[in-house]
C-alpha cells in the first residue's frame, strides 16, 4: 500500500505524509521487507518507527511507540491522515486504540478521555482509522 501512493516522484513528495509504525516480535526473525523499508526511509519517502517486542528484556510494543511519537501521530490526524492497523485481534486493536486516544489527549486534541474517544470514533466513522485483525 505504501508504494501504491503514487509514482516515484509523487511518493517522494509525500514523504512527510508516510509514517509506518511497525511492531513485530524480533528484528532478526520478523522484520519482513526490512531492506525495502530502509531504502524508502533513506530516500526520504517514509518515516519508520519500529517496535521489536522480544529483542530486549522489557517488552516494547507498537502502542508504546505511538505514545512516544504522539506529536507525529496527532499531526498526521490533523492533516487528514489515515491510520491502518493490522494485527492479532486478542490485544492489539484495543491497545493501539488506547494509544491513539492518549496521543490525542497528550497533544491537546481532547480535554478528556471521553473527548479523545470521540476523536477516535470520528476517525473510524470517516474510515480514517481502519483495522484488519485476526485471531
Amino acid at each position: 500500500m505504501v508504494w501504491d501512493r503514487g509514482g516515484a516522484d509523487a511518493f517522494v513528495n509525500r514523504a512527510a505524509q508516510n509514517h509506518l509504525f511497525l511492531g513485530v516480535r524480533s528484528r532478526a526473525g520478523d522484520f519482513l521487507f526490512e531492506s525495502d523499508w530502509a531504502e524508502m526511509a533513506a530516500r526520504g519517502c517514509l518515516k519508520l518507527v519500529t517496535a521489536f517486542s522480544r529483542d530486549q528484556e522489557e517488552k516494547i510494543y507498537i502502542q508504546h511507540r505511538i505514545v512516544e511519537h504522539a506529536g507525529v501521530v496527532w499531526d498526521v490526524i490533523q492533516r487528514g491522515g489515515y491510520v491502518y492497523l493490522s494485527g492479532n485481534a486478542k490485544n492489539i486493536p484495543a491497545a493501539v486504540t488506547d494509544a491513539l486516544k492518549a496521543a490525542v489527549r497528550a497533544c491537546g486534541g481532547a480535554a478528556t478521555d471521553s473527548d479523545a474517544a470521540e476523536v477516535v470514533a470520528r476517525l473510524e466513522r470517516e474510515h480514517r482509522f481502519q483495522t484488519e485483525s485476526w485471531s
